[in-house]
């Protein structure tokens, strides 16, 4: 049970419903999820795997339950990313520049700026969501999750990439 109880009929998620207790934030809150992670030059896939490797290491129940990170990367440019959203994880403050440079040997500034601004908004919500103590997934809502990515996935054509 999250410590703030819900919005009394609000549908979705434990966070959706707790978060439409302000729903001027969860508007905006949507907003920015879907264009980070629907839009621009990193595939969904890519995000996705570093929200899954650092959902746990963030606290969220609810989010790691969403789906495990694959036990190895094969694509370098998903391993780079994962590595820095797990440098980011361990010292949020600060990585050190053997982290900076490993990642930007894979990723242009383009892909740095919309990377860390993806790692950084995840923090937010998994930190969110471990403050709440919001429970695991149900399997219904992980299926309304997937089909919610896939939607998304679908609609839109990473910039600059066919």
């Amino acid at each position: 049970m999250p410590r703030i109880q819900p919005k009394p009929g609000a549908p979705g998620t434990p966070f959706r419903q707790v978060m439409a207790l302000r729903p001027e934030i969860l508007k905006a809150w949507h907003g920015l999820d879907e264009a980070t992670r629907f839009a621009g030059v990193l595939p969904d896939a890519l995000k996705e795997e570093v929200r899954r490797a650092l959902a746990a290491v963030h606290g969220c129940a609810f989010c790691a339950s969403l789906g495990d990170p694959a036990a190895a990367n094969d694509d370098p440019r998903t391993a780079a990313a994962v590595a820095l959203g797990k440098a980011i994880a361990a010292h949020p403050t600060g990585i050190d520049d053997a982290a900076w440079q490993a990642a930007a040997a894979h990723f242009s500034a383009e892909d740095l700026v919309e990377l860390l601004a993806w790692i950084c908004f995840m923090y937010a919500g998994e930190m969110f969501g471990a403050l709440m103590q919001f429970g695991r997934a149900t399997p219904d809502q992980k299926r309304q999750y997937d089909e919610w990515r896939k939607a998304g996935a679908s609609k839109t054509r990473v910039a600059g990439r066919a």
